[in-house]
């Protein structure tokens, strides 16, 4: 499922770049994580209890607290539901986050906008690259900062 989350997560990043090229930025990730946390409530209760055998239900019985049937399906619900709104707006703030860029210059979308940045090359001043290395020796970070 999460890989199926991840598809459309950046199928929308795809539809609204269009024709440019696309930067990977880890908000992406982090909404996708996001929408994991989702998936272990939903794999955990709602998914054994689809499958209508006792010894799923004597297990949601057990995880839930509860003695009666109906009360493990409003329980389980209720928590996917909880769980839904708490990761739904980072998973859709992560698919509105993108970056990319084609021949005539760069769109940004960050995570709190709703519309995105469109900067041609020749409003850009300076590019500074930055890399740190580890204690070995190996490039460990990597950071870029424009100035427009």
């Amino acid at each position: 499922m999460t890989a199926a989350e991840a598809a459309i997560g950046f199928g929308i990043q795809k539809l609204l770049l269009g024709d440019r090229e696309r930067i990977f930025l880890g908000v992406s990730l982090a909404g996708l994580c996001a929408l994991f946390f989702l998936n272990i409530i939903v794999g955990m209760l709602i998914i054994p209890l689809a499958i209508k055998k006792p010894f799923f239900e004597v297990v949601s019985r057990s995880m839930l607290n509860v003695s009666s049937r109906p009360a493990v399906y409003k329980r389980a619900y209720l928590c996917a539901l909880i769980f839904f709104i708490l990761t739904f707006p980072f998973g859709a703030l992560g698919a509105n986050t993108y970056c990319g860029f084609n021949e005539t210059g760069i769109v940004y979308s960050g995570f709190f906008q709703t519309g995105n940045y469109e900067i041609s090359y020749d409003n850009i001043e300076y590019v500074r690259i930055g890399i740190f290395h580890n204690k070995q020796g190996n490039p460990d970070t990597f950071f870029l900062r424009n100035q427009f």
